[in-house]
């Protein structure tokens, strides 16, 4: 056996790349799997991977291809048995036409939400399932996608991944500081950033006289719009803008993590480093995102800047007896709920 993971590499990587490329250089311990690594460069990605905190060495090669029929050339070269794919995109529906003239099995990981959702327009909608006829076996993170994806399918090839997981050995918690975190690779709007800086606005001084500090981590998108704001605002001394940051190097020293996803949080990979570093989780009630949490180390809220505001004070107020009980029943339901087993075996079924 012999599996190829073709990965668009573009500056950094999501959740998503980060879960799925950990499981299978895991997987790679036994299996020859390849990294196909298309568009990027050579020295952005083994920063990125760094940044990320994710692993390669196990990969059998890493093969930086730079354009599409290099990439197909390079399948066609290496006699793959199964070629992953993530999301859909026109070159992903001939790269799957191109792998069944090759008799090469195909698994596309589907992460994005809307797509998942089927919140897309007719254009997108045609693509998506004009690739989804062609797929083998189709994983699907979120669980309400997986009826919209075999009704596009018209197959029962879709299966569920099952749930997230982190490396529990470098999150875990540490002496913490007066630190609370956003963290989006992306910074757009669906992250629900603002709803941060506006809840920050009407608890600044609460923050302020206890010596807390809030830190976003992430780039691009809406990261210089929030800049100025913070700036223009005289935030800047408790809103740190971080960057696209190694989230192993703060995480477990931060107390709370916010994950307030206008749509969903499930399953958020830095909501489980988050838990697995022993924070305190402030979370909107949304979709699935009941799943990734318990009452005994969060809290679910609306998606106003009141309810958050409202829970920062409330977490700033608390005894230091209640904010370690946080730690440990978060740690506690990681070491539960975050294993890597389950979607190693998963994925090891999948390309079988």
């Amino acid at each position: 056996m012999k599996v190829g993971i073709v990965l668009y590499f573009c500056n950094y990587f999501g959740g998503a790349e980060r879960r799925l490329l950990r499981i299978y250089n895991r997987l790679a311990d036994n299996i020859q799997i390849d990294l196909i690594v298309r568009g990027g460069n050579k020295k952005q990605f083994k920063k990125s991977a760094e940044l990320a905190d994710v692993n390669l060495d196990n990969f059998t090669n890493i093969i930086f291809t730079g354009g599409r029929i290099k990439t197909l050339l390079c399948i066609k070269r290496e006699n793959y048995s199964t070629i992953q794919i993530f999301d859909k995109s026109r070159f992903n529906i001939y790269l799957l036409r191109f792998c069944k003239m090759i008799s090469v099995k195909t698994i596309c990981t589907f992460a994005d939400f809307h797509d998942s959702y089927g919140l897309i327009n007719k254009k997108a909608k045609s693509i998506l399932e004009r690739q989804v006829k062609l797929i083998d076996k189709i994983d699907v993170l979120y669980p309400r996608g997986k009826i919209f994806f075999e009704q596009l399918s018209g197959k029962a090839n879709v299966y569920i991944t099952p749930g997230t997981f982190t490396d529990l050995d470098l999150f875990y918690p540490k002496e913490k500081k007066n630190i609370m975190i956003f963290a989006a690779a992306r910074l757009e709007l669906e992250k629900n950033p603002w709803l941060i800086i506006n809840a920050c606005k009407l608890c600044c001084e609460e923050i302020r006289k206890n010596k807390y500090q809030i830190w976003i981590m992430g780039c691009g998108y809406e990261e210089e719009r929030i800049r100025n704001y913070i700036i223009k605002n005289k935030l800047d001394d408790i809103i740190i803008m971080k960057g696209y940051q190694k989230t192993s190097d703060i995480l477990p020293f931060a107390r709370v993590f916010f994950a307030v996803g206008k749509m969903e949080n499930y399953p958020s990979q830095s909501q489980a480093e988050a838990t697995a570093s022993g924070c305190y989780i402030i979370s909107t009630n949304v979709a699935d995102s009941k799943l990734m949490v318990s009452d005994k180390f969060s809290v679910l809220i609306e998606d106003k800047a009141s309810a958050l505001s409202h829970e920062i004070i409330n977490y700033i107020l608390g005894s230091e007896e209640e904010k370690k009980q946080y730690i440990k029943a978060a740690r506690e339901f990681a070491l539960e709920k975050f294993n890597i087993k389950r979607s190693i075996e998963y994925f090891g079924k999948m390309i079988m």
